[in-house]
């Protein structure tokens, strides 16, 4: 019998994660673009193609990893994720090309794969007989909170601090509160 208390304890350690991964690190980047498109003097709209090549991998891994998770352990996943994704957004404001925002992005979809919805709702799903609806819905609300909280927080250390400073201040916060 599953501890029906344990699976909130579960449920809340995905929520904050989700937060974190697409909250922050996939709703909240977009504030970054316009210093990343002047920095690496690109032509308006070239930016979307580093996001762009992230999605497309995430839609070609994610049956791959869905497999994965039928056969390996899932906590497993999901720390691999955490850690790798935790990596990457410390790594973000060292960016110094156009090239390495490409192979940001393709790294974050891998991790992502790892560790996020697809890992998330795996687990949601092993944890909930019960209440399973109100489990999921909890948990997709995590990331549009996260993009409420995090891009108004964003775009003021933006303006105050430059892109670099503030991703490093957004990415030391967040690592924390994934701890």
């Amino acid at each position: 019998m599953k501890n029906q208390n344990y699976q909130w304890v579960v449920l809340t350690a995905l929520f904050f994660i989700y937060l974190a991964s697409n909250g922050f690190g996939f709703n909240t980047l977009p504030l970054w673009y316009p210093s990343l498109t002047t920095e690496f003097n690109l032509a308006k709209g070239q930016i979307s193609e580093a996001p762009s090549l992230m999605l497309i991998l995430v839609a070609f891994l994610s049956p791959l990893f869905g497999y994965m998770l039928d056969k390996w352990n899932p906590k497993i996943m999901m720390l691999i994720g955490g850690i790798g994704l935790s990596g990457l957004l410390l790594s973000f404001s060292k960016i110094t090309s156009f090239t390495e925002l490409k192979i940001f992005y393709l790294l974050y979809a891998v991790f992502l794969c790892f560790g996020g919805i697809i890992t998330s709702m795996f687990l949601i799903n092993k944890w909930f007989d019960k209440n399973r609806g109100l489990a999921v819905g909890i948990f997709l609300n995590a990331s549009s909170l996260g993009a409420v909280l995090f891009n108004k927080w964003a775009g003021g250390l933006i303006a105050e601090k430059g892109w670099r400073e503030a991703e490093m201040t957004m990415a030391f916060v967040m690592r924390s509160e994934e701890r």
